[in-house]
């Protein structure tokens, strides 16, 4: 009896952590943080554009509050600049978000109809990406997602996953990670 008793707390502490961590949620932050990405810089993965990823410097801007339709909204603009492995493009995207009085950039962003133009009258994200090997049409926003998971020490961390199309009806979709220096 004592034998079953010493290896059922074995047991117990052998089977723990493997309960602890198949209870995590891939919305923790922790876990969406990329550690291969460098502070100030992105990596990306556009397979219409290379088979390799695509990284360069990242940088971000805040914006004083906007009003749009009796609402007023914080905007932040996200560059992604030119590769490290040579494929020459520019990329950018420009998040808003109803100003809550915290200023805290952190939640998802979806591409919206409703964030085009000066004057925003929702939330979401408009994104643009200027590709010199697919020509000279740029691409636009059609779909997907911005998910800023942090904002801390000038850097303003998070994924993408979107879905951009130029008006010729060419798509390409960019998955991957952010960690933008604050360039205010």
């Amino acid at each position: 009896m004592d034998f079953l008793i010493k290896t059922g707390k074995m047991g117990f502490w052998l089977l723990l952590p493997i309960v602890l961590i198949s209870n995590t949620r891939t919305s923790d932050n922790r876990l969406l943080d990329d550690p291969f990405v460098e502070d100030g810089s992105y990596v990306v993965k556009a397979k219409e554009i290379s088979d390799l990823t695509i990284s360069g410097k990242a940088v971000f801007k805040k914006s004083a509050l906007l009003k749009g339709q009796k609402k007023k909204f914080s905007r932040i603009e996200i560059n992604l600049g030119p590769s490290k492995n040579g494929i020459q493009h520019t990329m950018g995207l420009v998040l808003f978000k109803q100003a809550d009085g915290s200023n805290n950039p952190v939640g998802h962003y979806n591409v919206s109809q409703k964030t085009l133009g000066f004057s925003p009258v929702g939330e979401g994200v408009f994104g643009f990406a200027d590709v010199g090997t697919l020509g000279e049409l740029p691409f636009y926003t059609e779909h997907g997602t911005v998910y800023v998971s942090k904002e801390e020490n000038g850097l303003l961390s998070g994924t993408l996953n979107l879905v951009m199309r130029n008006f010729r009806g060419k798509a390409i979709k960019i998955t991957g990670s952010f960690r933008a220096r604050n360039e205010n």
